[in-house]
């Protein structure tokens, strides 16, 4: 039956000796690969190798094999998927491409669409409008992000927009395309 293992080792004695494992319910006896990962916060991940789970535990483990006592979560791959190695990680998505706008008019009113999928910084959006595709102002200082396509109203006649997504402290993270109002 696989497990995941915290081990002592002394060096000077050649020994090791198991400080916790982990155990999966129902057992799995995948043939080869899998991790421990131990965490921060004082738990630990598991990658369980050729079977396709992945789990959480919090704290202590345990010899007598209960491996639900501790577990947090319990997730499996689809498919026929396997993972060598699984690893839990704070993640960060910078989109390569840049935000995406689209304005139009709604009942006489403009509305300016802000999206940037994938980017887990964009908190708010900046608008900017002009009469000339190089002669933008700020129209929104900051309008916040609602989604994954914010909608923005505005009185900016135009006909030229563009949006700036902005990080939890205000700074521009990356700017869209220059677009123009839809009619």
């Amino acid at each position: 039956m696989s497990h995941g293992l915290i081990l002592n080792l002394d060096f000077r004695s050649r020994k090791a000796t198991v400080d916790r494992a982990y155990y999966h319910q129902p057992p799995l006896e995948p043939p080869t690969q899998g991790n421990t990962q131990a965490l921060s916060n004082g738990n630990e991940f598991i990658g369980w190798g050729q079977s396709p789970y992945y789990s959480q535990y919090a704290g202590p483990g345990n010899t007598e094999g209960d491996g639900s006592r501790n577990l947090l979560y319990d997730a499996q791959l689809p498919g026929s998927n396997i993972s060598y190695r699984a690893f839990r990680n704070e993640w960060v998505g910078k989109p390569y491409y840049p935000p995406r706008a689209a304005v139009r008019t709604d009942d006489g009113e403009k509305l300016v669409y802000a999206s940037w999928n994938g980017s887990t910084q964009t908190r708010a959006w900046r608008v900017l409008a002009g009469q000339k595709p190089d002669s933008l102002s700020v129209v929104v200082r900051q309008a916040k992000r609602t989604g994954f396509e914010t909608a923005i109203p505005t009185d900016a006649t135009g006909p030229y927009f563009q949006i700036k997504a902005l990080d939890e402290k205000g700074r521009v993270l990356k700017s869209s395309d220059v677009v123009t109002l839809s009619r």
